[in-house]
């Protein structure tokens, strides 16, 4: 059954996506700074990798688009079955902190793969599904799905450069 969305509950839906973003990007950047200072810096980076700077900037302008997509479908429909746009968004949630821990903080690219494939996948779901609620919800997707796929790319370039273990030899 789908429940009329009063302001009230829009506004605890806002402050729910803000909180979690804002808490996986806190735990993400605290993981990427600790591999760039430990490891990242020292080893060879294939033409596709970007240099450090790039990860922690780019991986908050991931989370607000996506939270920015997920707010827009709230506050444009009058009625909303929440766990249809909630899903997705946690699952997206769940898998930038467990990509950003074991590729950065363990050095775990073969992780990173085994991660961001299905990853990948649902970045891609999640275009179909937000459209669903709001147009502009699905196209603010396709920014995350490059990104998602980009980091794919990335992480295979570490990979085939570097095994599945990053290792630093001084």
């Amino acid at each position: 059954m789908v429940k009329k969305l009063t302001d009230t509950k829009k506004y605890i839906m806002i402050a729910y996506i803000v909180s979690l973003s804002s808490l996986v990007s806190n735990y993400s950047k605290m993981f990427i700074n600790e591999g760039l200072a430990e490891w990242f810096s020292w080893i060879y980076l294939p033409a596709i990798v970007p240099g450090g700077a790039f990860f922690p900037i780019f991986w908050m302008i991931y989370d607000i688009v996506l939270s920015a997509a997920f707010i827009i479908i709230i506050l444009r429909l009058d009625s909303l079955e929440f766990p249809k746009y909630n899903y997705p968004y946690i699952g997206h949630m769940i898998l930038q902190f467990l990509w950003c821990y074991a590729v950065f903080l363990h050095r775990q690219l073969g992780w990173g793969l085994v991660i961001i494939v299905p990853y990948t996948i649902l970045a891609f779901r999640t275009i179909l599904v937000y459209k669903t609620g709001d147009p502009t919800s699905g196209k603010l997707n396709y920014a995350t799905f490059a990104f998602i796929l980009y980091m794919a790319f990335v992480n295979l370039a570490l990979v085939n450069e570097h095994g599945l273990t990053a290792e630093v030899y001084m």
